[in-house]
């Protein structure tokens, strides 16, 4: 098994060798002779994987979630119209992420509990004497794909035939990002526009450029789109340029720099602001302070208080002989369910701000 998948993935990243350098190969207005433009056009696009060009698998400053979900996009033609030199891209996100991390997390523990059992094949029947065949033994997790980032279907092992084997999800993705592309050519000039816009239609990024090469401009308008431009080293998290392009973070880029594509002259399209990036910014401020409250400060006052509550009671039990031990009983019990009350919410504006964090990458 473990041979057979050495064997299909070194094969699979030949193949991917192969488009690396083929995609690089320039390509001139002479090189088009019997040829459909739009064609070319849509295969060269096809082998630009949706992120930042300088993305290595081996790149571990990117955030896992970043990785997981670079490898799972995929990029499909949606619309080809050759006579106005128009090609239409559908960028699409996977949306059932949730659902892999947490059939993975079952998967390591029941793989854990049978490496701890002794890693067993089968298991013996002590009533009738039978042994059986144990369904899922090893159980492979769940693998993020896409055209890509490929993996062999040998990646996973078929001896495992059980409930656990038969409930790993698959692929579920949905459309997020559409690119408008506009292609045309000028004596031996190709000009090129191009325009990103996020799942509620607004633009997210637009440029126009021309060159004699059709291949640099192919490969310029994938690392404008998705590359993280704050950045300067391939060792750096570039991934992150996917949500700056999604929360319209490069919009002044745009403004600044670029050149308004032909399609886009004289209509009136929506331009995504990043009020909704700031408001999100707001709101993780305001969990912050309140996770900083409800679980350090309040939690201390009231520790404190129990030590001034139970110098109380003893005073006025001793010194001034009333009968505090009810009070005392009562008091102590508020004060915990203070305490337990305050912790909930330290911890629930704990959640917040990792469900603002992720939800505002793609805000």
């Amino acid at each position: 098994m473990q041979k057979r998948f050495e064997r299909d993935y070194m094969d699979i990243l030949i193949d991917r060798d192969k488009i690396k350098a083929l995609r690089m190969e320039p390509i001139l207005v002479s090189d088009l002779q019997g040829k459909q433009l739009m064609s070319v056009l849509a295969e060269r696009i096809l082998m630009w994987p949706p992120h930042d060009v300088r993305h290595s698998e081996f790149n571990f400053q990117d955030t896992k979630l970043m990785q997981d979900i670079a490898k799972g996009m995929e990029t499909r033609i949606i619309r080809k119209d050759i006579v106005e030199g128009r090609l239409d891209v559908l960028v699409e996100f996977q949306q059932n992420l949730h659902e892999f991390e947490r059939y993975n997390l079952v998967i390591q523990q029941h793989n854990q509990e049978w490496r701890e059992r002794g890693s067993p094949k089968d298991v013996f029947d002590p009533v009738h004497g039978d042994i059986y065949p144990i369904k899922d033994a090893f159980v492979d997790p769940a693998h993020i794909t896409s055209r890509h980032h490929p993996l062999p279907d040998s990646v996973y092992d078929n001896t495992s035939c059980g409930d656990l084997t038969k409930a790993r999800p698959e692929m579920d993705r949905k459309g997020f990002v559409k690119i408008q592309y506009q292609l045309s050519i000028e004596e031996d000039l190709f000009i090129f526009g191009y325009a990103a816009y996020d799942y509620k239609n607004r633009i997210i990024y637009y440029n126009e450029v021309s060159n004699k090469d059709l291949s640099y401009l192919v490969r310029r308008s994938v690392q404008e789109i998705w590359g993280n431009h704050l950045v300067q080293h391939s060792s750096e998290p570039v991934l992150e340029g996917i949500s700056y392009l999604i929360q319209g973070r490069k919009i002044d880029i745009c403004k600044r720099d670029n050149k308004v594509p032909r399609f886009l002259r004289g209509t009136n399209v929506e331009i995504k602001t990043t009020n909704e990036l700031t408001l999100a910014e707001t709101k993780k401020s305001v969990m912050g302070f309140s996770n900083v409250l409800f679980g350090y400060v309040i939690p201390a006052f009231l520790i404190l208080y129990i030590i001034v509550f139970s110098c109380q009671c003893l005073t006025g039990a001793f010194i001034q002989e009333q009968k505090t031990g009810g009070t005392y009983l009562i008091g102590m019990v508020f004060i915990i369910l203070g305490i337990i009350a305050s912790r909930w919410v330290s911890q629930w504006s704990e959640r917040k701000i990792s469900a603002i964090d992720a939800e505002s990458k793609f805000m």
